[in-house]
Formats: structure tokens, C-alpha cells, sequence
């Protein structure tokens, strides 16, 4: 599931599953009671606008996907975010002040916090390069930060992070840390 110019949509192989056959999915596409928000094909997955199902259709789809729009709103993220091995380097090899070497729990910690905030670096970045492109305004950081502070509980069933979920404060972390590793400060 994923989230296409503000609404819920689902995919192809997600719907054919366990929801609906192809056979009727298709015939419903074809009669106009569904909204087909992209085609797929070389390598595109076909999505549906969740909303334009037909009730029957709608309520097995919530029933399968409790939690879909906190899925679709946290699949940017979700889908960017890549093991940070330089970050997993350097926490493995730091020494605490005692000599000690932090433990793995706190490694895996540590790396997985950077991962998603070079996550959401990208996405940022990513977000604002496409509207500038199309002469649009950015959408606020406020709202960014706000949509990323929510994506944080879905994260976490992925990586295992100590990042806060306050929108000010995770902009605030993730600011000192890009502002501590950009190559100026080197």
C-alpha cells in the first residue's frame, strides 16, 4: 500500500492474494467501479485507489489491512531506508571511555538511528528537488518532520531505533547529526 496525490492506494498482488481474483478485479477496472491509479507492467506494480472499491470490496481490504494508512503513509520511508555500514563500523570500533566497546544491542541501536535518518535525508532532499523541478512550493518542513515522527512506530518493527517521536525534536537530531558529518565540519 502506498499513499498517490493524498489517497490510499493498493497494489495488484496485495489485492489478488488473499481479496479478490484478477478475473473480477479487472472486470471491475474494466466497468468503471474502480480506479486504476497506475498501470503496471516493465517493472511498474499496478495500483488501485483503495476508496473506489465498491463497500463490499472496501471493508475486506480494511479488514486484511487494519492499520493501511499508517502502512501507505510510512512506505516512503519504509522503502529508502538501506543498512548504513560505515555508521555499523564506526559503532563497532568506538571505545567508551573505560576502554569498553559498546555492546551489540547498542551497535545495531546506533546504526539503525543513522540509517533512517539518511533515510529521511533522502527523502527530504528527494521531495524538495522534484518540486523545485515542477516550479512548485516544498511542502513545509513542519509536515515533513510531522509525517516522519509518525512513520517512526511502523520503523520500529523493522529497526530496532531510539529516535524521538516528536516531530521538533527528531528534526532537531537529525539537523545536529547531518550538520556533524557534512564535509565542511571535517
Amino acid at each position: 500500500m502506498e499513499i498517490i496525490d493524498g489517497k490510499i492506494c493498493i497494489s495488484h498482488a496485495e489485492l489478488t492474494g488473499r481479496i479478490i481474483t484478477t478475473a473480477n478485479l479487472n472486470n471491475l477496472v474494466h466497468r468503471g467501479k474502480v480506479k486504476q491509479v497506475r498501470k503496471g507492467g516493465n517493472g511498474r506494480v499496478a495500483l488501485y485507489e483503495v476508496d473506489s472499491f465498491p463497500m463490499k470490496w472496501r471493508t475486506e481490504i480494511y479488514q486484511c489491512n487494519p492499520d493501511a494508512q499508517e502502512q501507505a503513509e510510512s512506505k516512503e520511508f519504509m522503502d529508502t531506508i538501506t543498512p548504513d555500514g560505515k555508521a555499523f563500523d564506526f559503532f563497532q570500533g568506538y571505545t567508551l571511555s573505560d576502554g569498553r566497546h559498546l555492546p551489540e544491542d547498542k551497535v545495531l541501536e546506533y546504526a539503525n538511528n543513522a540509517a533512517i535518518m539518511n533515510a529521511f535525508r533522502r527523502c527530504w532532499d528527494a521531495h524538495v528537488s522534484k518540486r523545485q523541478r515542477t516550479g512548485k512550493k516544498a511542502v513545509a518542513g513542519k509536515e515533513f518532520w510531522a509525517r516522519a515522527a509518525a512513520a517512526l512506530p511502523r520503523l520500529s518493527d523493522r529497526f530496532n531505533h531510539s529516535l524521538p517521536g516528536s516531530p521538533r525534536r527528531l528534526q532537531m537530531k537529525c539537523a545536529t547529526v547531518m550538520c556533524a558529518l557534512s564535509p565542511a565540519n571535517s
